[in-house]
């Protein structure tokens, strides 16, 4: 019952930032100019770049269209299912990573929106004009379109990633586990949904909530210890206690 409590707190606050920012369309805009004009400084303004030098290799795009669409939502869906099975405490800390990192996101969605690139000038919508990945990928009744910034399509495949390492024994095992972030990263670029920016942030909110609810096992874990400590009954008092009587002593004349 908590946990569909929590879900549905979630969605509900989710949906209410996606109504408040459906109205900011043009600051959205704007502090996606904002943001490049950041990257610029930095020198990291690449993404319309990057993705004109391989628009032209058309199974490249195919390949970036299908792994943004499908890998996401199995990613996180699988790793839930996983450690619910097998490993129930991790199941409970990654899901508060989740809770956490995605209420952090909800503020920054709140407070400074952000169109993504394929909203602009320059790029263009892959996933879009692959119609049958649009479903998939952009449902239009939940997502967000005005929120590329933090990018938790890299950050939340990232936080499996980190979750699941730990458990596998083979590195081949670990070495696929690696590949989904790095691969994420530079798909969400390929197909015009995020910026440079949003991919680092994406990463550090989601690591961010990973900490907080590991921060809360520790709390829980010593909440239960020190609760558990105080049912402890006293132990039985020995044979010498025993045959102590318990009336004082008299002076025998």
């Amino acid at each position: 019952m908590g946990q569909a409590l929590g879900l549905g707190f979630g969605l509900a606050l989710y949906m209410a930032v996606r109504a408040l920012s459906a109205g900011s369309s043009n600051e959205a805009v704007q502090n996606a100019s904002r943001l490049l004009q950041f990257e610029k400084a930095l020198g990291i303004d690449v993404e319309a770049s990057f993705q004109k030098a391989v628009l032209s290799t058309e199974w490249l795009i195919t390949v970036a269209n299908w792994f943004y669409s499908f890998t996401y939502w199995p990613m996180i869906i699988g790793t839930l299912i996983y450690t619910w099975i097998r490993h129930r405490e991790l199941f409970i800390r990654y899901r508060n990573a989740l809770f956490f990192s995605g209420m952090l996101g909800l503020v920054v969605f709140a407070l400074f929106p952000v169109a993504p690139p394929r909203f602009l000038d320059g790029y263009v919508d892959t996933v879009n004009a692959a119609a049958r990945h649009q479903f998939i990928a952009h449902p239009s009744w939940i997502i967000n379109e005005n929120a590329a910034l933090p990018s938790f399509h890299v950050g939340w495949v990232v936080l499996s990633a980190v979750l699941l390492i730990p458990l596998a024994r083979r590195w081949s095992i670990r070495l696929l586990l690696l590949l989904p972030g790095p691969l994420m990263a530079i798909t969400v670029v390929i197909t015009a949904n995020h910026y440079l920016v949003d991919i680092v942030a994406g990463v550090g909110i989601s690591l961010l909530g990973l900490q907080l609810a590991s921060w809360r096992d520790r709390r829980r874990k010593a909440s239960d210890d020190d609760a558990t400590s105080l049912s402890v009954e006293a132990p039985p008092p020995t044979a010498n206690e025993s045959s102590v009587p318990s009336q004082p002593n008299q002076l025998h004349r």
